[in-house]
């Protein structure tokens, strides 16, 4: 599938991301390819989990309510969202956190700041993946 053109894809995501700044990044980079749901907490993405299931899930790791690894293991131990593809964004640069991430189900990890062009690669290739 080629994202490039003018045509919107049929992939959902779920931005789960409190910081204003990068929601607007992010929704900014995609909002012509992509269907893009936003939730600023832990809460609000369980919320709107139950009303729509995403292709694929942005998850920032520093949450008001709940940590991101807390998510990603829920997310990863339900039946409805365990095959739903997770990338973890975070600005926590160690790598511990990837380990974990990846051990509790992550499809990828990106670290803050965020660079568009690796954002663009890294989503466009697991939509791609579900295309097929």
């Amino acid at each position: 599938m080629n994202n490039s053109s003018n045509t919107k894809s049929d992939i959902s995501i779920l931005l789960v991301e409190d910081s204003e700044t990068s929601v607007i990044l992010i929704r900014d980079i995609f909002m012509d390819m992509y269907d893009i749901r936003v939730a600023v907490s832990a809460r609000d993405a369980y919320n709107l989990l139950e009303k729509q299931l995403p292709d694929i899930i942005l998850l920032d790791l520093m949450l008001p309510d709940i940590d991101g690894y807390t998510v990603l293991s829920n997310l990863k131990s339900r039946p409805n969202t365990k095959n739903i593809p997770v990338i973890i964004i975070t600005a926590v640069r160690d790598d511990e956190g990837y380990d974990k991430a990846m051990e509790l189900g992550a499809a990828d990890y990106i670290e803050k700041p965020i660079f568009e062009e690796d954002l663009r690669t890294r989503i466009a290739n697991i939509a791609d993946s579900l295309n097929h």
